[in-house]
């Protein structure tokens, strides 16, 4: 038997929990299921759904789900040894499948919209994270929004730089409010800005 992080069929494979935040799905759960040869295909036998909240990363809500799990396991292994629950097929026309995480997966792509960005800011919390580069150097972005981005500018172009560092992008924008520069300690946009000299115009990429 295994605890799988989403609700079967979607999201079989490795990482269930990011997959759902990169998607923006408003729920997810977990499902206790029978190990088969295929991936994440066999029976489902319970299935405990949650909704995802506004502000959880894949660090937080893998926390609640892995507890969410451990309890629907509990109750669900004596009603399979009593012969009281059954086990249902997937519907193999509904799966969705979801890689397993890469490092490179956490670097910032401009081009696309902002709130994909705050989504996979999101789903690569704690790891790999969300990183972009300034002048060959990495900087880790923790904290950000969308916010309304300006026609007519570059993905990766900064708008502003003061309490927010705000990145155009593909469409709005992304407004960082805690950075981390590589070898450095987290610091808040106003605090980044001034240090490391971040003036309106200049290119991330």
């Amino acid at each position: 038997m295994n605890v799988h992080g989403s609700v079967l069929p979607r999201w079989r494979g490795a990482s269930p929990v990011q997959a759902a935040l990169l998607a923006g799905d408003a729920e997810t759960g977990v499902s206790i299921m029978r190990m088969e040869a295929g991936m994440d295909t066999g029976p489902v036998y319970a299935v405990s759904r949650t909704p995802i909240g506004a502000d959880e990363d894949a660090g937080t809500l893998s926390t609640r789900l892995a507890r969410d799990g451990a309890a629907l396991l509990v109750d669900t292994l004596p009603r399979i040894a009593a012969g009281e629950a059954e086990g249902v097929r997937q519907d193999d026309a509904l799966a969705t499948i979801c890689p397993k995480i890469r490092r490179e997966d956490g670097r910032a792509d401009f081009a696309r919209p902002a709130i994909d960005l705050v989504r996979r800011l999101r789903a690569f919390t704690p790891w790999p994270g969300l990183f972009a580069f300034r002048g060959g150097r990495r900087v880790k972005l923790l904290a950000a929004r969308e916010v309304e981005g300006r026609a007519g500018v570059a993905p990766g172009e900064i708008l502003a730089a003061g309490d927010e560092i705000v990145l155009a992008c593909g469409t709005g924008a992304l407004s960082v409010t805690r950075l981390q520069a590589e070898g450095r300690k987290p610091l808040d946009a106003r605090a980044f800005s001034r240090g490391e000299r971040v003036v309106p115009g200049e290119s991330w990429a």
